[in-house]
């Protein structure tokens, strides 16, 4: 089997039009790559639309139940070990845009790290890392509120998170490479030797919240390094389903269950 450089997994649930944009900016950085597109369909047009368009481009298509970020990337990531034998396989959310994608820069890392590039929003906020360090002091309160469900509970995180943030943003400001915590899980590339320490990749159990702290406390307690390389760029333009509505109380219901789920796990 023919070693390629990249296998990118995307997740797709909410039509095409994004995909697109992002399929044009993979070509624009690497003609070594391999793409799997995932489609967790809600509705049987769509469906067509996705394989219509797979054929077209020359790339995998393969269809899942709406299980899920974790279940359908989960899927994607098993078709790529299945059938490729690539060196860093990148976990992409379609409404992402590569701008700076260099693999010299990406093998400097080697195999066994997990490696997120600066991710900026159409705001010009950057998102990456989630989180620089295990925060004590808000991970302690957002557990507080997996138990109890209380709004209060988690403003109160939301707000020490972004304090916690900022001030660590200020301090690796001028860092170009770092270790961190999380990535963000919009985009994300797993060295191959990390990723076959770490499969399954996601807990199922979480729905369409908390993955990148799943991945974070798993490759901690498997002493897999996530790096978040500055010299590496992507534009996330968060056009996806949670967009800017996570407090609704639908959001938080699911986020609910989904932190339960991680604050059981014992890794």
């Amino acid at each position: 089997m023919k070693k390629i450089k990249y296998c990118f997994v995307v997740l797709e649930y909410n039509g095409y039009n994004d995909f697109k944009n992002f399929y044009e900016s993979i070509q624009m950085n690497s003609d070594d790559f391999k793409l799997i597109l995932v489609d967790s369909f809600s509705s049987e047009n769509l469906k067509k639309e996705g394989k219509l368009l797979s054929k077209k481009l020359n790339i995998d298509f393969i269809s899942v139940p709406n299980r899920g970020y974790g279940a359908g990337n989960n899927a994607g990531i098993k078709f790529a070990t299945d059938n490729y034998n690539f060196e860093y396989l990148i976990i992409a959310n379609p409404d992402t845009v590569i701008k700076k994608l260099e693999y010299k820069v990406l093998s400097e890392h080697g195999l066994d790290k997990i490696i997120g590039p600066e991710i900026t929003n159409l705001n010009g906020k950057k998102q990456n890392p989630l989180y620089f360090k295990k925060y004590k002091l808000p991970f302690f309160v957002l557990e507080k509120y997996s138990i109890s469900g209380s709004i209060v509970t988690l403003y109160i995180y939301l707000v020490l998170n972004k304090i916690y943030s900022k001030y660590n943003q200020f301090l690796n400001r001028k860092e170009k490479i770092l270790n961190v915590y999380a990535l963000h899980g919009s985009f994300f590339a797993i060295g191959r030797e990390a990723l076959l320490k770490l499969q399954p990749v996601f807990d199922e159990k979480m729905f369409l919240f908390i993955e990148e702290d799943h991945v974070a406390e798993k490759s901690r307690m498997l002493s897999i390094p996530l790096v978040l390389d500055r010299r590496l760029n992507v534009c996330h333009k968060e056009n996806g389903s949670t967009g800017e509505s996570g407090l609704s109380p639908s959001s938080r219901k699911i986020a609910l269950e989904s932190l339960r789920a991680f604050f059981s796990n014992t890794y």
